[in-house]
């Protein structure tokens, strides 16, 4: 982003990938400062919009140690190959208007390739970056699922020749309208708050156990499924004040004995403080909330009981749900 050449390379990115596309920054997590590009004016709002928030927010990225190490990424590494590695490196990829996401979990463990599960993601078609909340497990049907895991296999399969060996594994992929499925992302890691969702739906599923048994000849199984349904849902608001005239935290504190509900707060201000942003990430997300059930459509329901109950300003909310979805 500091580059002389930045509008240049910029111009040369767009070329390259065509339009529409998505900005995003290097080090960034779920949707936060992605946006969707129409033309190269667009193009550079976005990236004075990215460097901004960078300015103004230098902890907003996902990776604050990427910051602390850059120069030793830029003597050591080939950073052409590793761009995470900058936290000032901006990612130009082409828009793909889907129809679905799935994410599909698994493990690799003494170079066996373990399939987890498969989840799918609620769709916003408002917003720019239209896949946001994960549901376990997935409605795919079964022969689509087949199909996604055959791609995650042959993806794992390349990633063993390489080395990649005793560890947890995520792959995004998108369906288009005509059923063809697209690689989005592939994340050599899992996901710690998802373990919250696995849980509730599978059995014996920890990715922690992964992690410290690899390489001691325990065998790995798929984990079977317990009929049980869980939601990650993000929340979010479009615009910010103070924290008690958004959420009712009494709601939040007298649900925490609800067993289909669980709250992962984060760095919250009091109630009553004035605030511009929460975590130091520039208004990211308020916290997550989890609710369970035996059925998708329990599972929803009960997520949209319970933000009518600790919502105040529901017109705010980044991402609105409702019966049915």
């Amino acid at each position: 982003m500091d580059s002389p050449t930045m509008l240049e390379d910029a111009q040369r990115a767009l070329e390259k990938v065509g339009l529409p596309a998505f900005v995003k920054p290097g080090a960034g997590f779920g949707t936060f400062g992605v946006t969707k590009v129409e033309n190269f004016e667009d193009m550079k709002r976005a990236l004075q919009n990215l460097r901004t928030m960078r300015d103004e927010h230098p902890d907003f990225l996902a990776s604050p140690c990427a910051a602390f190490f850059k120069d030793y990424f830029k003597e050591y590494l080939d950073v052409e190959k590793y761009p995470l590695a900058l936290r000032d490196v901006v990612i130009v990829e082409p828009y793909l208007d889907a129809e679905a996401l799935y994410c599909v979990d698994g493990c690799i463990v003494d170079k066996e390739i373990v399939q987890w599960t498969i989840t799918d993601e609620l769709r916003f078609d408002q917003k720019e970056a239209k896949f946001m909340c994960v549901i376990c497990p997935t409605s795919a049907p079964e022969d689509l699922q087949k199909r996604i895991w055959d791609v995650y296999d042959g993806i794992m399969t390349r990633m063993v020749q390489f080395g990649f060996n005793n560890g947890f594994t995520n792959v995004e992929l998108f369906m288009m309208k005509d059923g063809q499925l697209r690689l989005c992302e592939v994340n050599a890691r899992g996901s710690k708050e998802l373990q919250y969702c696995y849980t509730e739906c599978c059995e014996n599923v920890n990715q922690d156990y992964v992690y410290l048994t690899a390489g001691r000849g325990i065998r790995y199984i798929t984990p079977p499924q317990t009929g049980r349904w869980a939601i990650c849902y993000i929340v979010k608001f479009d615009k910010l004040e103070r924290p008690g005239n958004l959420m009712d935290f009494d709601q939040i504190e007298k649900l925490k004995s609800d067993p289909e509900v669980l709250f992962i707060m984060y760095d919250i201000p009091d109630p009553d403080d004035d605030v511009t942003n929460f975590n130091d990430t520039s208004a990211w997300y308020f916290c997550k909330m989890f609710t369970y059930g035996d059925s998708r459509e329990a599972m929803i329901r009960k997520l949209v009981d319970v933000l009518k109950l600790v919502v105040k300003k529901p017109e705010l909310l980044t991402y609105p749900v409702h019966y049915g979805m």
